[in-house]
């Protein structure tokens, strides 16, 4: 009975000590700290938190302290997005200073797993339009430019740069030149099927082609948006995006103007809600191992870990650590979650002909994220051109080429 008490009073003991231990570790510090700021509802001081944690996880190159902060991170923030789509949000200005706050805390160099201030640029500019405010080109067009001076990071990058440069155009009253780089940015999303971005730059270019007195180029930005629109089940987030839009910016606009949103009316149909996310399941084999978990010690730091290969109609998924597999995606309408298997250990998000890194699992227990529609403002989402590969490795880090 003594020798069982000892026993039990040492085994307690251990686990105050790992209890402990949990508690003092830095990334769930930082969780907790970035929770409590947005409880407070100091949602700018919880994102630039966030921001100098996930910072300096991402320099270490430790891809899942980055993943455990930016879960964190999407519960704490998750009402900073703005109010659109039946979506819960808030308005521009909190948004913009959240964004901004995280942004300046990121290496503007480095494409993330999770986050990455090319992703925080994009939101920039996609609020921007919705407020009809172009003080945000000017940030991101900073950030953009360090992007695109670096190689693999992809033609969207461009696209999104000559986006900004637009904004700062406006923004400093010179509409030829705005109106020159938001024709380019909006041709170069056309040719990509960037549905979502090209939506935003031809209400924008719309805008400023209007000002200018010429309708008829208005009119012309919008039917490059209705040559994009598939006739197939087209979703109805999408939709109100695109009415909200619309309705904010082109409010005033004479019917001609608008014949092109009025046609796309007929098109929009409801997506597939998804919810909050799955549970995960007793693993099969009795080992808490998932593919991606046996094979990580041995693997390269710098060797892709997952590569993702868009052709003319799909994307086409393959694991550095599974040399065996391969298979072909359809780009959704809305954003949904990859997962072959729950054992491979890798999660991606597709959204249009966009894809990231919803997680990875070394274990092959964690549920699958069912939340569709659009990324948070924060996530890391990157859209490809045709021929174009995403990869990410050990460190989390993302190149496209």
């Amino acid at each position: 009975m003594t020798r069982v008490l000892a026993t039990t009073l040492v085994l307690l003991a251990l686990c105050g000590v790992a209890d402990a231990r949990k508690k003092r570790d830095p990334v769930n510090v930082a969780c907790r700290e970035g929770e409590r700021l947005a409880r407070a509802k100091k949602y700018e001081e919880a994102a630039a938190h966030y921001g100098k944690a996930i910072a300096k996880v991402q320099k270490k190159g430790d891809v899942f302290a980055e993943q455990r902060l930016f879960d964190s991170l999407h519960k704490a923030l998750e009402r900073v997005r703005p109010v659109r789509g039946g979506r819960k949000g808030m308005g521009g200005r909190t948004v913009k200073a959240a964004l901004l706050a995280f942004m300046a805390e990121l290496d503007p160099k480095r494409g993330g797993a999770f986050v990455s201030a090319h992703a925080l640029a994009a939101a920039l500019l996609y609020d921007a339009t919705r407020e009809g405010d172009p003080c945000a080109g000017g940030p991101a067009e900073a950030v953009l430019a360090h992007v695109v001076a670096r190689p693999k990071r992809g033609q969207h990058a461009r696209a999104m740069h000559r986006y900004a440069q637009g904004l700062v155009a406006l923004k400093q009253k010179k509409n030829d030149e705005a109106s020159t780089a938001l024709g380019e940015a909006l041709a170069a999303m056309a040719a990509g099927q960037w549905l979502y971005d090209a939506m935003h730059v031809a209400v924008e270019l719309a805008v400023l082609r209007r000002a200018l007195g010429d309708d008829a180029g208005a009119v012309k930005a919008l039917e490059t948006v209705e040559t994009l629109v598939p006739r197939k089940d087209p979703d109805l987030f999408l939709g109100d995006v695109w009415s909200d839009l619309v309705r904010r910016r082109l409010a005033k606009a004479p019917e001609a103007v608008l014949a092109p949103h009025e046609r796309l009316r007929f098109w929009w149909h409801p997506g597939t809600p998804g919810g909050r996310g799955g549970q995960g399941r007793s693993h099969p084999t009795g080992k808490d191992e998932s593919r991606l978990g046996a094979a990580w010690k041995r693997f390269s730091k710098r060797k892709a870990l997952v590569t993702v290969v868009r052709d003319g109609y799909h994307f086409e998924v393959r694991y550095g650590f599974d040399k065996s597999f391969k298979e072909g995606v359809s780009p959704g309408h809305f954003m949904r979650p990859y997962r072959k298997d729950r054992l491979d250990g890798v999660i991606l998000w597709i959204w249009g002909w966009g894809v990231g890194l919803a997680g990875l699992d070394r274990t092959g227990l964690a549920g699958t994220p069912t939340e569709p529609w659009e990324p948070t403002p924060f996530q890391a989402v990157y859209m490809l051109a045709t021929g174009e590969t995403w990869s990410i490795n050990k460190k989390g880090e993302v190149s496209i080429q």
